[in-house]
């Protein structure tokens, strides 16, 4: 806003009318700039206030679970994981694979029934269940057999709490007498159950 100042008379005669003064532009520029850094800082502070509300809430939901430990078993002895799923390998037994078989040319053909009792709180998946074979020393050739039921994992199926199923695993050994099957429940959760012919 330009104002008109009156001088004072220094003397005798008129007074003396002083040139308009402008009020500086710098004012307002950096009255505008403080408006706008104030507005800045309240937006970050209400982002940072958003941030650390996301963060917490997450802190509070749990990132994994438990992993359930294994054990050692000979053949045909069941054994319970802490969450109540219970597995039974039974004996292995010689089979003759059908022209279908893959993977029985790679030694002597042998099947493995596996039984799991969901006895968890939760439904189980077995075709997440996987597992592998030494025999002699020796790594063992999974063997695929569809006209004899014989798979290299669990059934695609859902099994309730408190249900049970049965499936065949088919391995290719060295020899049938030396076994031992490291077999994994689920692709992740549990530690490997060791099953033995020892």
């Amino acid at each position: 806003m330009t104002q008109h100042r009156t001088a004072r008379p220094t003397g005798s005669g008129s007074p003396v009318t002083a040139r308009p003064v402008a009020r500086p532009r710098v004012v307002a520029r950096r009255g505008r700039v403080a408006a706008v850094a104030t507005a800045l800082a309240a937006v970050l502070a209400l982002a940072s206030a958003c941030a650390s509300t996301a963060t917490a809430g997450e802190s509070e939901t749990p990132t994994g679970t438990a992993t359930q430990a294994g054990s050692t078993v000979s053949f045909g002895r069941p054994f319970e994981y802490a969450d109540g799923l219970f597995v039974t390998v039974k004996a292995p037994q010689q089979f003759e694979p059908s022209g279908e078989a893959e993977g029985a040319e790679a030694g002597v053909p042998i099947r493995v029934r596996v039984q799991v009792t969901n006895g968890t709180r939760h439904p189980y998946t077995p075709s997440t269940l996987s597992a592998t074979a030494v025999s002699a020393g020796v790594p063992a050739t999974p063997v695929s057999d569809a006209a004899r039921e014989v798979d290299t994992a669990g059934p695609y199926v859902t099994l309730d709490p408190g249900g049970t199923v049965s499936f065949d695993l088919g391995f290719a050994v060295a020899d049938p007498s030396d076994l031992r099957i490291e077999l994994l429940p689920a692709l992740g959760g549990y530690d490997a159950l060791v099953v033995t012919t020892d």
